[in-house]
């Protein structure tokens, strides 16, 4: 794997691989944001996260990005409107000319969809607008309606919230949390189960909530999802 770019200033990525110290749960006190020195420093992959780390958290301070899908590279630069060329429409945009082919999911084998692992990278790396892209291919295969489909159309929208925080529109940041946990409530009653394609749901929602009542967390959120082999 190449080298993975863009150090940004909410703490997204780091500077260089570090021994990896736990993250605290979302809305914990005394964490405040230290902005990276350097928003354009290379960064590379680090330590993973030990397991009881799974699910739902701020990153530590001295913590490093660890994809899921390690054989991927992160893009260039991540969109923010007005800010960068459109990664698509612009023929300077970093995915223009890029064919998508069809996204699918099984409910049963999802810890083997490349382009839900895909999107959780991109979220945990401060891609969100890339991120949403692949959780949007992802409810679009699953017809747009139904619980599956609104379980990443709450991809979508957290996704969404956090191209808002770039774009430092708190209320934008909020209303898209607010839909997101609405959606994923939806789930949990149609799905009658609170573990859902590798996360609690219940834990998505307070994420969810928290993001809707205090606005992006000061520390970046990491999400990742218990993979089917992994014992609590």
């Amino acid at each position: 794997m190449g080298e993975i770019p863009k150090a940004d200033e909410s703490g997204d990525l780091w500077q260089a691989p570090r021994p990896l110290k736990g993250g605290s749960p979302l809305g914990s006190p005394g964490h405040t944001d230290s902005p990276c020195p350097d928003p354009l420093t290379t960064c590379h992959v680090g330590i993973p996260a030990p397991r009881e780390h799974y699910g739902v958290r701020e990153r530590g301070h001295d913590e490093v990005f660890v994809p899921l899908l390690p054989d991927e590279a992160l893009p260039p630069y991540t969109f923010v409107p007005g800010q960068a060329p459109h990664p698509e429409s612009d023929p300077a945009g970093h995915s223009f000319g890029h064919s998508r082919g069809p996204a699918t999911i099984d409910v049963n084998d999802w810890h083997h969809c490349r382009v839900y692992l895909r999107g959780i990278d991109l979220f945990n790396a401060g891609f969100r607008w890339e991120s949403h892209v692949e959780f949007e291919s992802l409810w679009l295969a699953c017809g747009r309606r139904g619980p599956m489909a609104d379980y990443f159309k709450a991809w979508v929208k957290l996704a969404a919230a956090g191209v808002k925080h770039r774009e430092g529109m708190g209320d934008g940041v909020k209303s898209h949390a607010a839909r997101a946990a609405e959606l994923l409530r939806g789930v949990v009653e149609a799905h009658g189960n609170s573990s859902f394609l590798g996360f609690d749901l219940a834990e998505l929602i307070r994420f969810a909530d928290t993001i809707h009542q205090a606005g992006w967390p000061a520390r970046s959120p990491v999400v990742l999802p218990r993979m089917p082999d992994e014992t609590c």
